[in-house]
């Protein structure tokens, strides 16, 4: 098990950042976006494809879904707290089930 710190997330709080997510963007404005509360999400009008990792309330990696193409839904089949969405083959190249998120400012 290893930590990944991430340094450039953006938590999307309001309706519309949790709607849109990375749609629409021609390429991402931040590295990682942060969803609380959510046990899936869809990748509809995307033009890149991202990778999806669901966390515990404890941070810790419960699924990762990796280079999804715009035009699919993703679930989580465990309980989750968190869901990231980050740009296909990037901070989460080589991150693993079991492995713990640190967010830093």
């Amino acid at each position: 098990m290893k930590t990944i710190v991430l340094k450039n997330y953006y938590i999307a709080s309001s309706f519309k950042d949790k709607l849109l997510g990375y749609m629409f963007r021609k390429k991402p404005h931040k590295e990682i976006i942060v969803f609380k509360g959510t046990s899936s999400v869809h990748t509809y009008f995307m033009k890149f494809n991202i990778d999806i990792v669901f966390l515990d309330e404890n941070y810790k990696i419960l699924a990762i879904n990796k280079n999804i193409p715009h035009g699919k839904m993703i679930f989580s089949k465990k309980k989750t707290t968190y869901a990231l969405e980050a740009i296909a083959n990037g901070i989460f190249k080589d991150a693993s089930i079991g492995d713990k998120i640190v967010f830093h400012n």
